[in-house]
């Protein structure tokens, strides 16, 4: 759920996938027309007319998501469009004009909801915790009603990552401007952070970066900021494009007023983030197995690391919750030297370590699964990375697949 300052933004994310044929209008709600007679400018039309009757509103139009699990693949357009309906009703946006469009880019069925919070007499719908409060209610109501996968139950391969996330970037693959137009677009309206390094970590995992220049350069005198590609080894490729080109007009001013709406957002996000990362710190035993750890929980990593090796700073961005953390923000525990050395003492508890150092060859290891180590060592993953704590016991499920372990490989 989002609160676009503009409703074009919206509507434009929305008709940019049925433009190319991933998503179609399932339903309109409060317009005269069906909806595969309805043009552009009648769809924005309806919401426009409501959002001029109260100007000064910090916000005005909704932007919606309801996603379900891939196991709901059964649900039909009728059902889906009946879905949409109660759950609008439930939050209180029953009476208002709304466009409910169904996307098939993602390996689950989702839908997105584009509404105006502006009632017809002029007054604002309040939206404070709506999100928290009345949609997560009716989350519950729907699928008990509708017979549907129950969201606290779903594996993180369900609900993993982002689900409004753009696709990297390709050079060569698109249009330049139109791809980075494409990522940002996305990032900025849907990302908290809380400085342009943080920033750049989000728009980084889909092959963006805005370039703010050095602090010799003209362009960072002027406080210009320039959109570029990068390449598959973080190298800056393609065509510069200036912010104020691009729709939204992403500048550094406009960044730099966005830092401060981030503090609430990741205030609540905070939890879940340190739960995610203390999770794959347990499980981990060396960086390259904590990030991939972290990306199974929806986390994209970014480790800087000094000459010799050493970390020197790792940003989080959590793809679920949409919010960017620097390791310190997450606390003591979780800043880059903290980190790297609760993971250099598990990689020296290890039994691998432990063998290399006494020089003993592993066959004569009979604890070590050597048919496949790398599996032996992703293995604890599986299930401190789908709980919401870090667990005290291993499920009985694991417990067995332990005991079968002796007779043969063991599988994630």
């Amino acid at each position: 759920m989002s609160f676009p300052k503009r409703l074009h933004d919206a509507l434009n994310y929305n008709e940019q996938k049925v433009a190319k044929g991933v998503a179609h209008l399932l339903h309109a709600s409060g317009y005269l027309c069906k909806p595969m007679e309805l043009s552009y400018y009648q769809k924005a039309a309806a919401l426009e007319q409501r959002n001029s009757m109260a100007q000064r509103a910090a916000s005005q139009t909704i932007h919606i998501s309801l996603n379900f699990s891939p196991k709901d693949r059964q649900l039909d357009a009728a059902t889906l469009s009946s879905i949409a309906r109660d759950y609008m009703q439930g939050i209180g946006f029953g009476s208002q004009p709304y466009l409910v469009y169904q996307h098939q880019d993602a390996g689950h069925p989702h839908l997105h909801i584009v509404s105006t919070t502006i009632r017809k007499d002029g007054s604002r719908i309040p939206t404070h915790n709506l999100g928290k409060v009345q949609s997560s209610k009716m989350r519950v109501e729907l699928e008990a009603k509708y017979n549907l996968v129950s969201a606290r139950g779903r594996t993180a391969l369900e609900t993993a990552p982002s689900l409004l996330a753009p696709k990297p970037t390709q050079c060569g693959k698109e249009e330049t401007k139109a791809a980075i137009a494409r990522v940002v677009n996305d990032v900025f309206r849907q990302y908290a952070f809380s400085s342009l390094p943080q920033y750049n970590a989000a728009l980084g995992q889909y092959g963006v970066v805005a370039d703010g220049g050095t602090e010799e350069s003209r362009l960072y005198r002027h406080g210009g900021l320039l959109y570029r590609m990068l390449d598959a080894v973080g190298n800056k490729t393609g065509v510069p494009i200036k912010a104020s080109l691009l729709p939204g007009k992403p500048t550094l001013k406009a960044l730099r007023a966005k830092f401060g709406f981030a503090a609430k957002k990741k205030e609540w996000a905070l939890p879940g983030v340190v739960r995610k990362v203390e999770g794959a710190l347990h499980a981990s035993t060396g960086l390259p197995h904590f990030t991939q750890a972290l990306k199974l929980a929806g986390i994209y990593t970014l480790p800087r690391s000094a000459g010799n090796g050493s970390l020197y700073g790792i940003t989080f961005v959590d793809n679920r919750s949409r919010t960017v953390f620097n390791g310190s923000e997450l606390g003591e525990r979780y800043g880059a030297a903290a980190i790297q050395a609760r993971l250099n003492q598990a990689v020296a508890r290890s039994p691998v370590h432990k063998a290399l150092t006494a020089n003993i060859p592993f066959k004569q290891q009979p604890h070590l699964p050597m048919h496949n180590l790398q599996e032996w060592h992703l293995k604890p993953l599986t299930h401190v990375m789908t709980a919401h704590a870090i667990p005290t016991e291993p499920p009985a499920t694991l417990t067995k697949k332990r005991r079968r372990k002796a007779k043969g490989n063991m599988h994630l």
